[in-house]
């Protein structure tokens, strides 16, 4: 599927590093089951965080959910991987930087897909401009994410580098990708940094090893393997005539055997593959479609079951449908509806957190009737004398912008902010945890075994700085 839109900016609800910083009323134990605790093992899933990007036309979409309320729904859901499109990684990515801070609060790891720029032509040709030139700046680009934006506790688990070049709206040719997978492989994954990621390559569409784009590009690898993970969108629509699954998981597991086969003979082994896209829609018709949101749900378990022996993780295209949510067959593959519904579960929702043993509570993170947002909350009184704060004109993240906060806190009622910050315009108080007590914020956030690190190293560096805290962690 094509994700080149740019994405929406995340509404700003903050978090701290590894904190939940934001509440969306919702609360859910600190102990919980995601894929990746399945008994026997099995694929870790994830999904596509769609539907939160710009509209082609007539400007940003009004995503009415907090990040926090995505987030938690990941957690209720089971989920143990997010998917998030962040254009060509460049402008203003903090929203970004704060989902990331989010996602991890919640025990779920962020993928990255970062686009190149499109080339139509092969390495030898230099009527697109030097090959050479086109690799080094998205090589740049990467790094400038891994050591100046997404670093220390916001740090990105892994970066996806690029999206079905084989097909789409987005395109590459086969011989400038494996140029520009080895590019990012010999410039940022061998390059030093303060962080560790994976480098995943740009899923291709389809596991249709024989066609002309497949041959030429694994013919062009390089002798060095240049990924950790080798991406897969496992879509296969000729597999999936007359809608029968069963026959679907039989052909992909013919085709990624064959690609083991070729990526074996290349490399002496076969790849660690992950499944970044997959998925079928709940529209009435359309080559990847289920006929109906009752079909779409009963899909889930064969696709679980197909990729369990394939991929070590699989992200489900996608979280919502997409805006404004037609049924058309490539608008409506989510596991919600999109915004006009208030993202009325579908149920491929329960489908989903049964096969993954987690909660599944649809409402526990949206608001179930009527619009998603909730009322304003009332502003929360400094403890002692004096007036209760007034809200500024300022957001939060704006404030702590200003302020040179660290690890901001989004207090909305909860408490977290133990009556230090000032309020905000979308906060009745808005603090640094550097402001807290670790025992403070490891009861506004949960955590069942707080840890303060003043120098023993127990926080291996993570968990943000408290006032009697240099760290301040949950015991893994």
């Amino acid at each position: 599927m094509d994700l080149s839109t740019s994405t929406a900016r995340l509404l700003a609800c903050l978090s701290t590093s590894g904190l939940l910083a934001c509440s969306s009323g919702a609360s859910e134990p600190a102990q919980r089951t995601t894929s990746a605790d399945r008994s026997g093992g099995g694929t870790q899933w994830g999904a596509v965080l769609g539907s939160v990007r710009d509209a082609t036309a007539g400007g940003p979409i009004n995503v009415s959910d907090t990040p926090d309320a995505i987030a938690c729904d990941y957690a209720q859901l089971g989920l143990s991987w997010v998917r998030v499109d962040i254009g060509d990684g460049t402008g203003d990515l903090s929203p970004f930087t704060t989902f990331v801070s989010i996602a991890h609060a919640r025990g779920i790891r962020v993928l990255l897909l970062v686009h190149p720029d499109d080339r139509a032509c092969e390495v030898n040709d230099a009527s697109c401009g030097d090959v050479n030139a086109w690799a080094g700046a998205y090589v740049g680009r990467i790094n400038q994410l891994v050591d100046g934006v997404f670093t220390g506790a916001v740090s990105a688990d892994a970066y996806e580098i690029g999206n079905e070049p084989n097909g789409g709206q987005s395109h590459i040719t086969p011989t400038s990708f494996a140029f520009l997978l080895n590019a990012v492989w010999q410039g940022v994954k061998k390059a030093p940094h303060a962080s560790s990621f994976q480098i995943v390559s740009g899923g291709l569409l389809n596991t249709y090893t024989t066609e002309s784009w497949w041959q030429s590009f694994l013919a062009a690898l390089p002798s060095e393997q240049p990924w950790d993970v080798f991406a897969i969108h496992p879509y296969d629509k000729y597999s999936y005539a007359g809608r029968d699954v069963s026959a679907w998981a039989a052909d992909v597991s013919s085709t990624v055997g064959a690609l083991q086969g070729a990526l074996s003979a290349q490399y002496g082994h076969p790849s660690r593959l992950w499944a970044t896209e997959v998925g079928f829609s709940s529209a009435p018709s359309g080559d990847d479609s289920a006929g109906d949101e009752s079909g779409q749900s009963a899909t889930f378990a064969g696709v679980d079951a197909a990729l369990s022996g394939i991929t070590e993780v699989a992200f489900w295209y996608d979280y919502r449908d997409d805006e404004p949510g037609p049924s058309t067959e490539n608008n409506v593959f989510g596991v919600r509806h999109a915004s006009a519904s208030g993202y009325r579960p579908k149920p491929l929702y329960g489908a989903i957190a049964q096969a993954l043993g987690a909660p599944g509570d649809p409402n526990a993170c949206y608001f179930p009737q009527g619009s998603p947002t909730p009322a304003p909350p009332s502003p929360t009184p400094t403890p002692g004398p004096g007036p209760t704060p007034q809200p500024s004109a300022a957001a939060c993240g704006q404030l702590a912008a200003q302020s040179g906060w660290q690890s901001p806190l989004c207090d909305q009622g909860s408490g977290i902010c133990e009556g230090a910050g000032s309020a905000t315009s979308d906060c009745s108080l808005c603090c640094d945890a550097s402001m807290i007590t670790c025992g403070g914020l490891a009861a506004g956030v949960g955590w069942q075994s707080p840890l303060c690190d003043n120098g023993s190293g127990v926080c291996n560096g993570g968990g943000p700085m408290t006032n009697d805290c240099a760290h301040c962690c949950n015991q893994p």
